[in-house]
């Protein structure tokens, strides 16, 4: 089983391949950037139990997971010299995560 946090606080647990939401996450509306958000952390978590995704489990590992998945590289990219709340409200991901998703770009691009 692995318990899957956000901001401190315990968001979701994964275990035999089923995620179950906390709660105070269960009730928000299925579009609400933060549950979408905690799906992408415990899908990642589900994914290294299954095998699917190598390697192991970390916080950082599991963000940069659910960045690439809810705001895919070229859309993002593309939309650039949009200010944040208009990509956070875009890609419907909490906005803390859009100037994360600018550092992983801005990494990636370092690297080539």
């Amino acid at each position: 089983m692995r318990l899957v946090s956000y901001q401190d606080r315990p968001v979701a647990f994964v275990a035999g391949g089923h995620v179950n939401l906390a709660p105070w996450i269960a009730v928000l509306e299925p579009d609400h950037p933060t549950r979408r958000w905690v799906i992408g952390l415990a899908l990642f978590a589900r994914g290294l139990e299954e095998g699917v995704i190598p390697g192991k489990y970390s916080p950082p590992r599991a963000e940069h997971y659910a960045r690439c998945a809810l705001m895919p590289q070229d859309e993002f990219a593309s939309l650039d010299d949009q200010d944040d709340v208009v990509l956070a409200e875009h890609f419907n991901v909490p906005l803390d995560q859009v100037a994360e998703r600018q550092l992983d770009l801005l990494f990636a691009r370092d690297r080539m």
